[in-house]
């Protein structure tokens, strides 16, 4: 599992944590400091209820679709569609109607 995690730390870049601290308006630092929470959460979550249908579909969609070559996209106004729906549709299915609290 911690392969699992350290290799998701390295699509967060330094270049994705900049864009990302102005785009929250924070400092790098914590940006960074949260994205590890961020992942630990996220995998945490697919442990848990990895094993349906509906979140195999999703990760399959977004591996077919190579939407992390442009990670840094989501952070940008004319960010992805692709991206950020598949994004919202795997917090859904993670985390359910506690999404919400994701965004206050």
């Amino acid at each position: 599992m911690l392969q699992i995690f350290d290799s998701l730390k390295t699509l967060v870049s330094p270049e994705v944590l900049s864009k990302a601290s102005v785009v929250l308006g924070d400092d790098t630092s914590k940006v960074s400091t949260a994205s590890n929470s961020v992942i630990a959460g996220f995998l945490a979550a697919l442990l848990h209820k990895g094993d349906t249908t509906q979140l195999k579909d999703i990760l399959t969609e977004a591996g077919k679709s190579n939407l992390l070559s442009d990670i840094t996209g989501i952070f940008s106004d004319n960010g992805s569609v692709k991206q950020k729906a598949l994004g919202d549709r795997l917090t859904t299915a993670l985390f359910g109607n506690k999404t919400d609290n994701f965004s206050r």
